[in-house]
């Protein structure tokens, strides 16, 4: 968790490599590893805060298999579905 932090919020690494990063760390656990969530929360985060949402649109329609696979609680259930919905939401904004 720290080395997604870490990633994220380095203000000296251009948003590109923050993507790149936290990417590579995503695909290296496995399919049900519970640090994706992680991942894919500071990803969403990213996406949302430097209105890049094109980024992970696509991924979007795999967020019920990821809460699966993932076994999360209902708490960070909440937390995924409510991070899409601000990427969601800036789509909408720039439109």
């Amino acid at each position: 968790r720290e080395l997604v932090q870490y990633v994220a919020q380095r203000p000296d690494v251009s948003v590109g490599l923050k993507f790149k990063l936290l990417v590579q760390l995503f695909n290296s656990f496995g399919n049900t590893d519970n640090l994706r969530f992680e991942v894919f929360s500071a990803l969403l985060t990213l996406a949302e805060q430097n209105n890049r949402p094109n980024v992970l649109l696509a991924h979007l329609s795999n967020i019920d298999e990821f809460i699966t696979q993932w076994n999360l609680s209902k708490e960070n259930q909440l937390k995924l579905l409510q991070l899409a919905v601000k990427l969601i939401n800036k789509c909408d904004d720039k439109l």
